[in-house]
């Protein structure tokens, strides 16, 4: 797999994203990166992202402040440049893959130094924020999970693998928004497991194919459905209740955990509502698709998503430009 993710990024994405180029530079100064090694390490891990998840996440990125969003592009760096290998990799060789991914990460880890570029920079945003490694090895077990285990028996088993694998990546983020109080952590989980959730319903009928089903077999039976209807893509009444009741139960997650934007810090907050923003607009699409997550995976269009970071940023920026100006009258102050 590919440490220079760049190259597969869309010409289109490359464009949008090029007038944050100088945004960006200033961020690895304000962040303290100013190693030429380390700020490329950066840089790995903020076009990694670009290359998989696109335009929409690299903007929701930069609405966190700027001494910040390096570090967020290294924990989800790391965790995209881990997953890919689960759902990218060629079937024969991803577990021995992962074994290899797994075996340095946790080498460099115990070493506090690393040669590869996305392990450094998330060594450096552990460090510097005092991350506990210990959310690094949860989001590997959870990882190795994925391999071993294609099925879950109840929502409560489901959960707690969602917890291991994005709820520990969603504490070593809330590290970097700065938490306010103590049920950030709580809420920050509730958050984490929405935006997974939203996930495991849109790529459905993707995780089917490569023989994997994420929703609970109990839930399965207790809605008439059974596996070989949903393989072959057939959106039955049993099929469409079954998807609503999932998309209900998440929605409720997503108004729980977006009480978490008021126990961060103020210019941490417009980030977490566009991030939230896009994952809701994706569950948005499943309804409007009347719970059709087979044909293609739902995915916003463009003017939907514009439309979406537009309503999240808003109730946000008030508090931004104060910030903002703040700033402007600190530094204006220094400078007498």
């Amino acid at each position: 797999m590919s440490d220079n993710p760049i190259n597969s990024v869309s010409p289109i994405a490359k464009a949008l994203l090029l007038p944050l180029a100088p945004v960006d530079h200033r961020a690895l100064a304000q962040a303290g990166v100013n190693d030429p090694g380390l700020r490329q390490a950066y840089r790995c891990c903020r076009d990694l992202l670009l290359a998989h998840e696109g335009w929409a996440s690299g903007y929701a990125l930069w609405a966190l402040p700027p001494q910040t969003r390096p570090h967020a592009w290294a924990l989800y760096g790391f965790a995209r440049r881990t997953d890919a290998i689960i759902d990218d990799g060629d079937p024969a060789t991803r577990t021995e893959e992962f074994r290899t991914w797994r075996a340095q990460v946790e080498g460099d880890l115990r070493a506090g130094r690393s040669d590869h570029p996305v392990c450094r920079a998330l060594l450096h945003t552990l460090h510097t924020y005092d991350i506990d490694p210990d959310t690094v090895h949860a989001y590997l077990d959870a990882m190795w999970t994925s391999l071993t285990t294609t099925t879950w028996a109840t929502y409560a088993d489901l959960y707690r693998y969602v917890e291991a694998v994005n709820c520990s990546v969603g504490r070593q983020v809330l590290a970097l928004l700065g938490p306010r109080a103590p049920e950030a952590t709580e809420r920050m989980d509730a958050l984490s497991a929405a935006m997974y959730l939203t996930d495991i319903l849109t790529d459905l009928g993707e995780d089917l194919r490569w023989g994997r089903l994420y929703l609970p077999a109990d839930e399965l039976a207790e809605f008439g459905v059974i596996r070989r209807e949903l393989e072959r893509g057939e959106v039955t009444p049993a099929i469409r209740e079954l998807l609503r009741f999932q998309v209900d139960r998440v929605r409720q997650l997503y108004n729980r955990g977006m009480e978490v934007v008021d126990m961060v810090e103020p210019a941490s907050r417009l980030a977490v509502r566009c991030g939230a923003a896009l994952f809701r607009e994706m569950l948005d699409d499943i309804e409007r698709r009347d719970f059709d997550v087979f044909a293609t995976p739902p995915r916003a269009g463009w003017p939907r998503m514009v439309e979406a970071l537009l309503r999240a940023g808003l109730p946000a920026m008030p508090a931004r430009l104060r910030n903002r100006r703040t700033a402007t009258v600190r530094q204006a102050a220094e400078r007498r």
